[in-house]
């Protein structure tokens, strides 16, 4: 009998309001921190894989830079890269430009866009006399 009085009173004591309480504030506690860990992990997750995108784009960017480094590295690169954006030539060489018939009829008629109207009309005038 005195082990079920000694049962019953360990019952009481753990179903009691405080003990409930206590058991239900660490219960919100240890959540709480679960979730906050989740999204920091979460959160990381999401910052590894942007990193591993930038490492695969700037590896790729590295390739291209030591192809052209190479490319750059021989006779006819360098004189390739100087004829592009200095507009070089040896000596001897003419540079031959040819222009559209599009391309200077499109510059006529931006000029003639940009006429104002006194100027389309003494033009007129002129073109009569």
């Amino acid at each position: 009998m005195q082990e079920f009085q000694k049962k019953r009173k360990i019952r009481k004591i753990l179903f009691s309001p405080a003990v409930l309480v206590a058991f239900s504030v660490f219960l919100v506690f240890l959540s709480s921190s679960t979730i906050r860990v989740y999204l920091r992990s979460r959160a990381a997750s999401i910052k590894k894989e942007e990193f591993e995108q930038k490492l695969v784009n700037l590896e790729k960017r590295k390739s291209v830079l030591e192809g052209e480094i190479k490319r750059l590295q021989s006779k006819f690169g360098v004189e390739n890269e100087l004829r592009e954006k200095f507009n070089l030539r040896k000596p001897g060489e003419k540079t031959l430009v040819i222009v559209d018939k599009a391309e200077k009829n499109d510059k006529m008629n931006s000029e003639k866009k940009s006429e104002s109207f006194f100027q389309k009309i003494w033009q007129t005038i002129k073109s009569i006399f």
